[in-house]
């Protein structure tokens, strides 16, 4: 009952911003309620099928009574019994019960017809900051937090506390398995663990979700035109992505004075300035000149199939000249003045030595074969851009 107090809770509120409360001091809402759960955990009790349906009748009509308490009109069915159209004329329904299928379930498998069950995954971090007074401690304390025995000492308090839906949701596998799980379920979660996907994060992505709320808010309450309402959040969205990148030395889509609509755009940019500078390189001769022919012909396309094969030969160019990559890489630490993979260098050591960021290579070379190489990179992101976009 307590979640569905929340949600009512909730919908009160909503009932009082909107039209306040009639004489009787009852939101002036209507509410349907689709009940048909039990008042039990039913994937942790057995119960008879006499106990499920009183247990169901006796919540149903409990809350039945608690909403018809709070809101001027209140209807009560059945999961079974619901369809949407019913909803049409309520402000509210809370949904208690299983419903009949709107659609047929739809279940995506891959090529061999595996069922895709990928869930999300959550992402947590446990930070040292920058300037710690006793680093020793604090990393002893971090491997501490984050080990199997603080992981299941809290997971089993939270379990005592609140319950079997408490279980901490660890990412310590050791912690994991120590939890008290019944074979079925730690099969079940093992499972799982093996199939989760993250959705990466990067600076500024914490504006999306906020602007992109504010938008749905925007057409929910002030019945504002959904599209409109988040066309108009977009440019906010991408100044503060692009203030963030820039903060954090990023490549953004400004490149000097140009600032272009998408990446895409960017890149076909400067594959325009990387072919010129190729011609103008004085290791280039006309064996080259076919290869340039196929590059601006593929960009200029928009042909995937041609894309690739013009990235392949590119990279086939780029191989003859340096088979084993030491040479790009030596040329890339020259050209930005520190090697970006050396970990021993600080920000400020990197900041003293920068001449260019690694992004701004292509431009600042003088080298054929890293100029063969980040022509390649470019057609790589070319191809999986038109590829987004289509």
């Amino acid at each position: 009952m307590k979640r569905l107090t929340i949600l009512l809770g909730c919908a009160l509120l909503a009932g009082c911003a909107s039209g306040g409360l009639n004489a009787e001091g009852k939101a002036e809402l209507k509410v349907l309620y689709v009940g048909g759960n039990p008042d039990y955990e039913s994937f942790l009790q057995k119960k008879t099928p006499e106990e499920h349906a009183a247990s169901v009748k006796e919540r149903m009509e409990a809350f039945g009574e608690f909403l018809r308490e709070r809101f001027d009109s209140v209807a009560v069915i059945e999961g079974s019994a619901y369809k949407p159209e019913l909803s049409e004329g309520y402000d509210v329904t809370v949904f208690d019960g299983k419903i009949p299928a709107v659609k047929p379930a739809v279940r995506e498998t891959d090529a061999e017809g595996n069922i895709n069950n990928v869930s999300i995954s959550g992402v947590a971090a446990t930070v040292m900051v920058k300037g710690c007074s006793d680093r020793d401690r604090a990393w002893s304390f971090m491997k501490w937090y984050t080990g199997e025995s603080c992981q299941v000492s809290f997971a089993n308090e939270m379990v005592a506390i609140l319950g079997p839906s408490a279980k901490q949701a660890t990412a310590n596998r050791d912690a994991l398995a120590s939890l008290p799980w019944t074979v079925e379920e730690f099969a079940q979660v093992s499972a799982q663990f093996e199939n989760l996907a993250s959705v990466p994060n990067y600076p500024g992505s914490y504006i999306i979700d906020r602007y992109t709320n504010f938008a749905f808010l925007s057409a929910f309450n002030d019945k504002a035109n959904p599209s409109e309402a988040l066309l108009q959040y977009i440019s906010t969205i991408n100044k503060e992505i692009e203030r963030k990148r820039d903060e954090f030395n990023l490549e953004t889509l400004t490149d000097g004075k140009d600032e272009y609509k998408n990446l895409l755009t960017k890149r076909k940019a400067q594959m325009d300035f990387i072919q010129t500078a190729i011609k103008q390189n004085k290791d280039y001769s006309a064996s080259y000149d076919a290869l340039l022919d196929q590059i601006a012909s593929a960009v200029k396309s928009d042909n995937a199939a041609k894309l690739m094969a013009a990235r392949d030969a590119v990279r086939e160019a780029y191989a003859a000249l340096d088979p084993d990559g030491s040479l790009f890489k030596a040329d890339r630490i020259k050209t930005m003045g520190y090697d970006m993979e050396d970990t021993t260098l600080t920000k400020e050591d990197k900041k003293k030595q920068r001449k260019c960021f690694s992004y701004e290579v292509y431009k600042n070379t003088s080298e054929l074969y890293t100029q063969l190489k980040c022509c390649a990179d470019f057609l790589d992101d070319i191809i999986e851009l038109s590829a987004a976009q289509k």
